[in-house]
């Protein structure tokens, strides 16, 4: 039994039995939304170096402490955006367990959420790379309801997982 299976075996309920288990991709990802973010840490940084430039362009340096504050929180702000996209979502993967059970779906980050495979459960492949299996959906309540889809994310194997819960929901049919 390897040391995943040994974390779930505490957290499921009598009579429940456990079918897989494994964690998303590790390291560092690139994702769509991450140009957005790229340009305006570049934008923020870039305007810091500027601030330092034209604090410093006289000659004397003598430029008020306010420059300088103003410089600093600017790339500050740009790394900031830089490194949110990356490091934190790599550190969110890297603590992120998942596991399928024959009655429901687990997921543990910073707690354990379960979420029950039904008959009516949507079962779904998101083909973006690295893929991603959705098993469940939750209104979201924003300006207008949106649907938020509840899943297993950067997956290596998905069919693998896809096929372990059809089958937990096939079994829900008979």
């Amino acid at each position: 039994m390897n040391a995943d299976a040994k974390f779930w075996e505490e957290m499921l309920e009598d009579g429940e039995s456990l079918l897989w288990c494994g964690r998303p991709q590790t390291g560092i990802r690139f994702k769509p939304s991450g140009w957005m973010r790229l340009a305006l840490g570049g934008a923020f940084i870039g305007l810091g170096l500027a601030v330092v430039w034209l604090g410093t362009s006289d000659g004397q340096s003598t430029s008020p402490w306010a420059f300088y504050a103003l410089a600093g929180l600017l790339v500050l702000g740009g790394l900031y955006w830089l490194a949110l996209d990356w490091f934190v979502d790599a550190a969110l993967r890297r603590r992120t367990r998942y596991a399928i059970t024959d009655e429901r779906a687990l997921i543990y980050r910073f707690g354990l959420q379960s979420y029950a495979i039904r008959a009516d459960s949507p079962l779904e492949i998101w083909s973006r790379d690295p893929a991603s299996v959705i098993f469940a959906q939750s209104e979201v309540q924003t300006r207008t309801t949106t649907i938020a889809k509840i899943g297993f994310h950067a997956l290596e194997k998905p069919d693998a997982v896809l096929e372990i819960l059809t089958g937990v929901r096939d079994s829900r049919l008979s």
